[in-house]
């Protein structure tokens, strides 16, 4: 059998198989935590301190009130005696305590939202309380509330189980699974027979890659040794601007603005764990986006193979980044940070890198033979990506969710920045998030394809406009 037909229907049954274990047992979409609205009106103008109290039915640790499953609200006229809450979706019971400040409160728009839409419930729910203490209901009708407060200890509670709103949210989940499922699948295929279609020419890249891989280590050596020949220091300053980088970094934000760090590891390992990833793509992409500028003697050479060109720029910068991850890995350990298997996966997240970088490169060292001004775009999209990319932040922090949400993990960079932290800090496998890791490999894949067919289409034309 031909070797490219035998190829061909290995992959094929090798994607079918993803694509019955993404269908099947992937679950890109994960339930969020619902909100519970309510407004406030009472008659003495003064602010309010409210308590809104739950039990969450999925959690056996807590199955009374207290102070672990507890928000504190202050309702004033600055935000309109009204308040926003969030609570798990599959919260039991809710408990609104209210202040004791006053004789007469009324509770009005209560309704639980999910991702920005209100749920339908009964038009009756909430007057049909479980318990009212130190309180009692002068008026009850649909979607208002009023209570008159007789005790020091006021508070309305909801038995919510029996509205269904877990179902409601696990329903509304399965369907954005299976869409999600789908789309990804029919990518999947898509790639596949444009691989197919396009197999002569994208395949070569790789094949000369691992032919010239002899070339590609010597050269990059001597790249590496020529971009600081001359200067006293010679390559020391390739690791110099890197250190005092990340010192910079953490001095404004943990001395200047009181950064605290994640957990048990302090800010400053916390911050080197993003920032070497990102050193590493930058220095490998300007470098690559550069290549056929700097070599463009090698250009115009008949015989030379110009596509390693931007190979070698990336595995030339990879020897700082080798530097940076074994200086990561010592500190860790002399600061007591304890060691784990995990650490292994930066090898994995590194290759990524590596992998995202290169078909970046392509496109870009293509284009920048014609556009010479991509490289000061590439520049400044490289600042601007320094803080859209959680690296100085921490994203599970913030709790952003909707349009903004989908446009930060879209980014790549942030699985990779994820994926470094991931390793060292949160001691989280790469298969533990198999919706970001197809997403990112499916990216790569494109840009990969992508870059090898643009860079293809135009190298005939290199030795002309260099």
């Amino acid at each position: 059998m031909n070797k490219k037909i035998l190829l061909i229907l290995i992959l094929c049954i090798l994607l079918s198989g993803v694509s019955f274990i993404v269908y099947r047992y992937i679950n890109p979409v994960s339930g969020k935590s619902i909100e519970l609205s309510f407004s406030v009106t009472e008659d003495s103008g003064e602010p309010l301190s409210f308590q809104v109290f739950y039990i969450d039915g999925s959690d056996t640790q807590y199955t009374n009130y207290n102070e672990e499953q507890k928000a504190d609200i202050i309702l004033s006229k600055d935000n309109g005696y009204s308040a926003l809450v969030e609570l798990p979706y599959s919260v039991s019971d809710i408990r609104i305590d209210e202040d004791n400040k006053v004789n007469n409160v009324i509770l009005k728009d209560m309704s639980i939202i999910y991702d920005g839409s209100e749920i339908g419930l009964a038009s009756n729910v909430w007057n049909s309380y479980e318990e009212v203490n130190d309180a009692a209901g002068e008026d009850e009708s649909e979607g208002y509330i009023k209570l008159n407060i007789t005790g020091e200890d006021p508070y309305v509670i909801w038995k919510v189980s029996s509205w269904n709103i877990d179902e409601y949210v696990l329903n509304k989940v399965q369907k954005e699974n299976r869409i999600i499922k789908i789309v990804i699948i029919v990518l999947l295929w898509i790639m596949f027979i444009v691989f197919v279609k396009h197999f002569d020419s994208l395949i070569q890249f790789p094949v000369e890659i691992l032919y010239n891989r002899t070339l590609i280590f010597r050269l990059s050596i001597n790249d590496f040794k020529t971009r600081f020949a001359g200067s006293y220091l010679g390559i020391i300053w390739a690791f110099v601007q890197p250190v005092v980088t990340i010192v910079l970094y953490w001095f404004v934000f943990e001395k200047a603005f009181h950064a605290s760090g994640v957990g048990e590891v302090p800010f400053a390992l916390w911050l080197t764990a993003g920032l070497v990833p990102w050193f590493f793509f930058s220095e490998a992409l300007m470098g690559g986006t550069s290549a056929l500028l700097e070599y463009q003697y090698l250009v115009k050479k008949v015989v030379f193979q110009i596509d390693i060109l931007p190979v070698v720029k990336i595995v030339s910068a990879l020897y700082v980044h080798i530097f940076f991850i074994v200086l990561t890995i010592l500190i860790f350990i002399l600061t007591g940070m304890p060691i784990s298997l995990c650490w292994l996966q930066i090898l994995y997240y590194s290759f990524c890198t590596f992998a995202f970088t290169l078909g970046l490169a392509y496109i870009t060292s293509a284009i920048t033979a014609f556009f010479r001004d991509l490289t000061q775009i590439i520049n400044v999209l490289l600042t601007v990506g320094t803080w859209l990319t959680p690296i100085m932040w921490n994203y599970d922090s913030t709790g952003l969710s909707g349009i903004i949400n989908v446009v930060l993990m879209a980014n790549p960079m942030f699985y990779i920045v994820q994926g470094y932290r991931d390793s060292l800090v949160n001691h989280i496998w790469f298969w533990q998030r198999p919706a970001l890791t197809l997403y990112f490999w499916t990216v790569t894949i494109t840009i990969f394809c992508l870059g090898t067919v643009i860079f293809r289409r135009l190298k005939v034309h290199f030795a002309d406009v260099l």
